[in-house]
């Protein structure tokens, strides 16, 4: 006969791996820019910056070890000025993807290194800085919108601290590869030529976890 203390041991081992967590974080993300900061140094804009706070949310559901997630988040754009010239930058993404727990530590310090699918967005404002109401309703195309989606892969790898029970804290390092670049369109219509730009790059966001998963 299994005693109360084996009984146990046996139902932890069979859920072991077992959980839900739900994310939120926020870190730093560094798009490729620097390809449409010549187009837009060239037509005499302001470069925009190439380093920018990002945000995230999401969940992940552990099966045996294995994490299969949802994530979605963006950067906060940034704009710039130079005389009555202005520029702005804001970017989206989603991706799912599939991880592997790692103990580290038991009970304390994991590693999910893991490797996502997803589609990002970049969308650029450029026109003048201060324009009359009048004048854009008398003349329109002072300011332009233009949008650029790709797919991405995202490879990472996260640091896992089991904090409390329901509580996980986490850092993230990833990098976004995003095909294609420079698939521009405003107002859905395509535009060719453009600069290779995406919502691309390294990134590296602080998450916390809230849930349980049977570790």
């Amino acid at each position: 006969m299994f005693g109360a203390g084996a009984l146990l041991e046996r139902i932890t081992a069979t859920l072991w791996g077992w959980g839900f967590l739900y994310y939120i974080g926020g870190g730093a993300s560094f798009p490729g820019v620097s390809a449409l900061n010549d187009h837009l140094a060239t037509y005499g804009y302001p470069a925009v910056p190439e380093a920018y706070v990002s945000y995230l949310k999401g969940w992940r559901f552990f099966m045996k070890g294995y994490a299969l997630s949802h994530f979605s988040g963006g950067i906060w754009g940034g704009s710039a000025t130079y005389g009555d010239r202005i520029v702005a930058i804001d970017g989206d993404y989603y991706y799912y993807s599939l991880g592997r727990l790692v103990t580290l530590r038991s009970k304390v310090l994991y590693l999910i290194p893991s490797v996502g699918l997803g589609r990002s967005s970049l969308v650029l404002t450029v026109g003048d800085n201060v324009v009359k109401f009048d004048s854009l309703l008398s003349s329109p195309g002072q300011i332009s919108y233009l949008e650029t989606s790709s797919w991405i892969l995202a490879p990472e790898v996260e640091l896992v601290w089991r904090k409390e029970s329901f509580l996980f804290i986490g850092g993230r390092v990833g990098y976004m590869l995003a095909f294609p670049k420079g698939n521009w369109s405003t107002e859905g219509i395509g535009v060719r030529e453009g600069p290779p730009a995406a919502l691309d790059g390294p990134y590296f966001n602080l998450v916390i976890g809230l849930g349980f998963v049977m570790l």
